[in-house]
Formats: structure tokens, C-alpha cells, sequence
């Protein structure tokens, strides 16, 4: 966790230095989730309050390879603080989710598309738990 924490941290500085704040928020999903696992809620909220307030004054996800991995960070740690945001957060990833799968032509498509990659799954889970 170490070695992954010092790396998404270089990624962000890069990231900062070639000025592309979108292909930032990717790294720093990675990080908040790397905080989490070491137990560092404080800091994980603190890099989440910092991609929240990114998309609030307008900036997107758009260039980021994984932008639901974004979300689905976002959404850990407001759930776990129970934030009610995190309720914003998990529809905004959803929709997204739904843009994507939308794309597709098959039922067995799509269930492989949303199956194969953890978060994408766990953002379906968690939206179906929610809304049941």
C-alpha cells in the first residue's frame, strides 16, 4: 500500500505539471482507494472533497480511461461517512453506466461489459440495493 500510495501521488504530480486535471481525478481515485484500505478515512475524504469540488466548478471525466472507477471512489467514502451525497454520486455513475451499456447491442454484451471490471459491478450492486 505504501508503494501504491507514493505512486498514485507521482501520477498526480504529473498530472498537475502537464496541466490535465481530468486525467488527474483518475490517479486520485486510485489514491482514495488506497487510503481507505490503509485505514486513512480523514485523508480519503480530503482527495474526494478535492475531485467533488473539481466537478462542481465545471470539470469532467472526460479523457479519464475508468471515469466510474472516479465514481465508485467517490461513492466509498461518502457512503462510509454517510454522506448523502454518495446517493449523487452512485446516480451519476449509474447514468453514466447506463450511456455505456446503452451502446451495446446484446443483453449478454452488456452483462459482460458491466461483470468484468469490479467497480463497474459494484456500482450496479450498489445502485440495485439502493432502489430495491
Amino acid at each position: 500500500l505504501p508503494e501504491a500510495e507514493e505512486s498514485f501521488r507521482a501520477c498526480i504530480s504529473i498530472r498537475e505539471e502537464l496541466e490535465q486535471p481530468g486525467m488527474m481525478v483518475e490517479s486520485l481515485a486510485g489514491l482514495i482507494q488506497t487510503l481507505l484500505l490503509k485505514g486513512n478515512r480523514a485523508a480519503a475524504m480530503s482527495e474526494t472533497e478535492n475531485i467533488l469540488s473539481y466537478l462542481e466548478r465545471g470539470g469532467t471525466l472526460e479523457g479519464t480511461e475508468e471515469p466510474l472507477r472516479v465514481y465508485y471512489a467517490c461513492y466509498l467514502v461518502l457512503k462510509e461517512g454517510q454522506d448523502p451525497r454518495a446517493f449523487t454520486i452512485l446516480d451519476r455513475a449509474m447514468q453514466l453506466l447506463n450511456t455505456h451499456l446503452s451502446k451495446l447491442e446484446d443483453e449478454d454484451s452488456r452483462q459482460v461489459y458491466v461483470e468484468n471490471v469490479p467497480w463497474r459491478l459494484a456500482i450496479v450492486t450498489a445502485w440495485h440495493s439502493r432502489h430495491l
